[in-house]
């Protein structure tokens, strides 16, 4: 009888031996689980951050552009007033060696140049700034 009870002690504490290691793996499980969540809460998060800094970056690409565009339209428009404005300078100083004073009549250009085109349309107050008319 006594083998009987120590075989049925020994079965008894494997037995309970086998539910702690099933409760500690059940355990490790959940910790697993939530753990899993948690990092794909993070992963998809991530995601949208970068979604939000693709669409910065491509926003201000488009902005460097128009500012570059914009510059190039004002550095064109510039040269056009330096010239126009030599070219005055010459009228007057021809002028001046030709005729006296009484006679003389200077005509200045309405427009020095065509500042209406939809380069200009977006340049903002500086380009606006120089138009004429």
């Amino acid at each position: 009888m006594e083998l009987h009870t120590g075989d049925q002690l020994e079965k008894d504490r494997t037995l309970a031996q086998a539910v702690q290691s099933l409760s500690e793996a059940k355990a490790e499980l959940k910790r697993k689980e939530q753990s899993l969540r948690l990092l794909g809460k993070r992963l998809s998060q991530s995601q949208q951050e970068k979604q939000q800094l693709q669409q910065s970056i491509t926003s201000a690409e488009n902005a460097l552009r128009m500012a570059a565009k914009n510059k190039d339209s004002f550095a064109s428009y510039v040269k056009s007033v330096e010239s126009s404005l030599k070219e005055l300078k010459d009228r007057i100083i021809l002028s001046r060696s030709s005729t006296s004073r009484e006679d003389f009549t200077l005509h200045l250009p309405h427009t020095l140049v065509d500042v209406s085109g939809p380069e200009w349309s977006t340049g903002g107050p500086e380009i606006a700034a120089c138009q004429v008319g």
